[in-house]
C-alpha cells in the first residue's frame, strides 16, 4: 500500500488525476461535437451500458452502479426515455418499482454513439499501447475500490 509522506506531492498527484480525467472527457466531448453526435453524456452512455449488460434494470440498480442518487438517475433516465433510447415500465410484481430497458431499435444507435465518442480514446490506446492502457485501467479500478464506502 502507498504511504503518503509529502502533502505537496500528494496534492500534485491528485491534480494530475483530476486534470487527466478532465482532458480525456474533454477530448470525447470535442469529438462528439465534431461528429455532430446527439447530446449524450458519459453518464447517459454509462446508464445505457448498465441496462444493456443486465437486459433491464431498476432505477435503484442504475443509481447504485453509477454511485448517484435515485433522483439523479431518474432524471437522466427521463432524458434517455425522451430521446427514445430507453423504455421505462412498471414492474409486474411491484407497481411502485420501474424497470428500465433498451428501447426497441435503439441498440444500434447507442452502439454508434458510443463508438464515435470512444474514437479519440481508442486512438490514444493505440498510441500508448494496450499494456500501458490496461495499467491505467488497473490504477483507476484501484482508485475506485479505495473510494468505495462500506455499506452500513
Amino acid at each position: 500500500m502507498f504511504e503518503a509522506t509529502n502533502q505537496e506531492e500528494i496534492t500534485d498527484i491528485a491534480k494530475g488525476l483530476l486534470l487527466t480525467s478532465r482532458v480525456i472527457m474533454g477530448l470525447c466531448r470535442q469529438n462528439q461535437s465534431v461528429m455532430e453526435i446527439d447530446d449524450v453524456s458519459s453518464v447517459d452512455l454509462h446508464i445505457c451500458h448498465v441496462v444493456k449488460q443486465r437486459g433491464s434494470a431498476s432505477l435503484s440498480e442504475i443509481a447504485k452502479c453509477l454511485k448517484v442518487s435515485q433522483a439523479y438517475a431518474s432524471g437522466a433516465v427521463d432524458g434517455l426515455v425522451a430521446r427514445k433510447l430507453l423504455v421505462r415500465e412498471r414492474d409486474r410484481n411491484n407497481r411502485r418499482k420501474c424497470i428500465i430497458s433498451i428501447a426497441p431499435d435503439a441498440t444500434q444507435r447507442i452502439e454508434c454513439m458510443e463508438a464515435e465518442i470512444l474514437l479519440p480514446i481508442c486512438t490514444l490506446v493505440k498510441k500508448i499501447g494496450k499494456a500501458e492502457a490496461r495499467s491505467w485501467i488497473d490504477l483507476f479500478r484501484q482508485i475506485e475500490k479505495e473510494m468505495e464506502v462500506p455499506e452500513a
